[in-house]
């Protein structure tokens, strides 16, 4: 059997973060069709943009839902 190679958590969430925008609109399906309003270094999307994603600078894959009253990293989003 062949070893799989490793995976670090720092490049888990570096994909994670790349792809935080897809990866909301895929857990929260209620946000697809909903205003996208983009402004410095985050997206909102959702009810009256709730759901605030971070994806630039030095938080990059934060994430708030505003709704819920939760948020964290890229590996919260998914966990």
């Amino acid at each position: 059997m062949r070893k799989s190679a490793r995976i670090s958590d720092a490049d888990i969430r570096a994909a994670l973060a790349d792809n935080l925008e897809a990866i909301a609109y895929a857990i929260y399906p209620s946000a697809a069709g909903s205003p996208r309003q983009v402004s410095g270094n985050e997206i909102r999307i959702g009810n009256n943009g709730s759901l605030s994603l971070i994806v630039r600078g030095p938080d990059r894959g934060a994430w708030f839902d505003h709704e819920a009253d939760t948020g964290g990293g890229p590996m919260e989003i998914v966990a």
